[in-house]
């Protein structure tokens, strides 16, 4: 992870989850004001599954309190491999098939079965 800034940093205190290395978080002294900013690159759920899962959250958990200050969270989220105009998204835990269907095929997926796309 990396965060580059032209103001002074203060590396935070590290998030509890399984790959702490994958979560860079630092206060930035801007001249507006300080500011958290927040670098993650959460594991993709093919390879590890829950682990996914557990990161978000755990980085949930670190930003979903009232802060004193504004936030940024940026990284590479490992984010569904489609999402229809309708909201619907098809996870990299689905096959898409020739039909449109979305073939789930990871036990960490909420609903197990076939999903219509659209």
């Amino acid at each position: 992870m990396l965060v580059a800034s032209r103001w002074p940093t203060t590396q935070l205190p590290w998030v509890d989850l399984p790959y702490q290395e994958r979560v860079l978080s630092v206060q930035v002294a801007s001249p507006w004001g300080p500011l958290e900013l927040h670098n993650a690159h959460v594991p993709n759920g093919e390879n590890h599954g829950w682990i996914k899962v557990e990161t978000f959250e755990a980085i949930y958990g670190r930003l979903a309190c009232l802060s004193s200050m504004p936030r940024i969270l940026c990284g590479d989220f490992n984010s569904p491999q489609q999402e229809g105009p309708d909201g619907y998204l098809v996870t990299w835990g689905q096959d898409l098939v020739s039909d449109g269907r979305a073939v789930v095929w990871q036990r960490w997926q909420d609903k197990p079965g076939v999903s219509i796309l659209g």
